[in-house]
């Protein structure tokens, strides 16, 4: 019951009171239990039904580790950037950072193992782009005795132990590895001798138990498989995954990375076991859901199609050939497909930005280019730039020209008394019938019915000198976006404040009044 006094003026005392109370319960109600008015960022996208899809999906690979001078590397990261790329897959060697067990001091060049890749992680966290980390090249010490360099090694355990090394000097700045490099090839698992899906998945869970015990946020993909028609001493990607499958590789890793190169076939073309082309992936996607793999993410390690010159000889077409404007054409139109027809598709790594000079202009190979070795875009850069900052603006996010501060390059001096950089000599490797990229040995499917002889690529590799001082910059934590802030934003709650002082300062005056009217004769 509420009490009610009999006077006319004290029940309109009581009336502005009451009035005054509810007042004030309602703007406490309003400024301390509701939430402040969410910044408007755009439509909210749902929650990926698959893990690792709900992602942007426009990456592409590097070869930062072969890069001597700073600049260029810098150069190549904010190229990367300005073109809205967010994802880079980038080669972190075994053997260049761990030089005996335990040991990751470079004695020879007096430095640590570690600075190298340590500079091109500070700098991807500079410019904002994330590092998928690919992890082979077995250092001689742990070579199997008699072996031939550039396998598997001896002790699954020495690689195992190597990846926690990895994982905790970078953790929370890689959060992606690759756990080796297309083992259904001999000479990336071991040389002259017929792949081996079991030994690789043996490797594959101790790989996984120690990454997931040093840093269960890590995420584990499996090696990508090179896209091969073999059957033989190599296996094709769809048998040997099958084969990974029935050896027990599924529950040891996050994400499953595949190599989608189109040849000469536009984007759409059909799948068919029988020719290599890009929307082959769907295949191997098969062979995941025939497992009873149906909720993880296919990454795309490798994609894209080759622009070698008119002049390129045919037998060294492996990849085939495309003009410069397809290229950039089916590109962006395979990256669209994926994602409007597979939900399963998550982060596609362009092969390539960029070559550091190594590859010659006669090579098939270096015409995957996004920018030249002299850093000139070509048409594939300018259409993923595109397409990559319509996306980012699509949902909500800064693109390069307003969330990507884009500073000057300059060249960093060496020290006075610095040893100069020379790179090593490296001489070029007996031509072979194997391709790293396609995987094919001996002759390998193009147009319907053709074939075409498969060449190696050669990689010959650069030993810097002294190392150059490293940019260093305090990134955003993983995931995070940087929201502009509006003028007025944090002034939120002043007209809820002024509102209620009002209604107190009105009140009060008109209770005020009411009380002199009551002493009135």
């Amino acid at each position: 019951m509420f009490y009610t006094p009999k006077n006319k003026r004290l029940k309109m005392v009581a009336l502005v009171f009451t009035m005054m109370l509810l007042s004030q319960v309602l703007l406490a109600s309003l400024f301390l239990v509701a939430p402040p008015p969410a910044q408007a960022v755009g439509p909210q996208a749902p929650a990926a039904a698959i893990p690792n899809t709900d992602i942007d999906p426009y990456g592409t690979n590097t070869f930062l580790d072969k890069e001597v001078e700073y600049w260029k590397k810098d150069r190549t990261l904010q190229m990367i950037s300005q073109a809205g790329i967010k994802w880079i897959k980038q080669l972190f060697p075994w053997n260049e950072i761990e030089f005996k067990k335990g040991y990751f001091n470079d004695d020879k060049n007096k430095k640590s193992g570690w600075q190298k890749f340590d500079e091109i992680v500070d700098l991807a966290n500079k410019y904002g782009i994330q590092i998928v980390a690919r992890i082979d090249q077995t250092p001689a010490w742990a070579n199997p005795a008699g072996g031939v360099p550039g396998g598997h090694p001896a002790n699954y355990q020495d690689y195992a132990d190597f990846l926690k090394a990895f994982v905790q000097h970078y953790k929370g700045k890689v959060q992606y590895i690759s756990v080796w490099n297309e083992p259904n090839l001999e000479r990336e698992w071991e040389p002259t001798k017929k792949v081996n899906p079991v030994a690789y998945v043996d490797m594959l869970k101790v790989a996984y138990k120690a990454v997931k015990a040093t840093d269960p946020n890590v995420k584990v993909m499996a090696a990508p498989l090179a896209i091969t028609l073999e059957e033989n001493i190599n296996l094709s990607e769809l048998t040997y995954l099958d084969q990974m499958y029935k050896a027990g590789a599924k529950d040891y890793f996050d994400i499953m990375p595949a190599n989608a190169y189109g040849l000469e076939f536009p984007p759409e073309a059909a799948p068919d076991p029988k020719v290599l082309n890009y929307r082959r992936v769907e295949l191997l996607h098969n062979v995941m859901v025939k497992n009873g793999d149906t909720n993880k993410a296919v990454w795309f390690n490798e994609y894209g199609w080759n622009a070698s010159p008119p002049s390129m000889p045919a037998d060294r077409l492996t990849w085939g050939r495309v003009t410069e404007q397809q290229q950039a054409d089916w590109t962006v139109q395979g990256i669209d497909y994926a994602k409007k027809n597979w939900p399963w598709s998550g982060v596609i790594f362009v092969w390539f930005f960029r070559q550091v000079g190594d590859i010659p202009d006669d090579a098939s190979e270096q015409y995957f280019q996004m920018v030249t070795k002299d850093f000139v875009e070509k048409p594939v850069y300018k259409e993923v730039q595109t397409s990559a900052t319509n996306y980012l603006k699509a949902h909500n996010q800064p693109t390069p020209a307003q969330g990507t501060p884009i500073v000057p390059i300059t060249s960093t001096p060496l020290p006075a008394d610095s040893a100069p950089v020379v790179p090593s000599s490296t001489a070029l490797a007996p031509a072979v019938t194997t391709s790293s990229g396609i995987g094919t040995s001996g002759t390998t499917v193009g147009s319907a019915g053709s074939t075409a002889t498969v060449a190696a690529r050669v990689v010959p590799t650069a030993t810097p000198g002294q190392p150059q001082p490293r940019a260093t910059s305090t990134p955003l934590p993983a995931g995070a976006v940087a929201s502009p802030v509006t003028p007025g934003d944090s002034g939120s709650a002043l007209p809820i404040i002024i509102g209620g002082i009002l209604v107190i300062v009105a009140g009060g005056g008109l209770a005020a009044w009411l009380f002199t009217q009551r002493r009135r004769p």
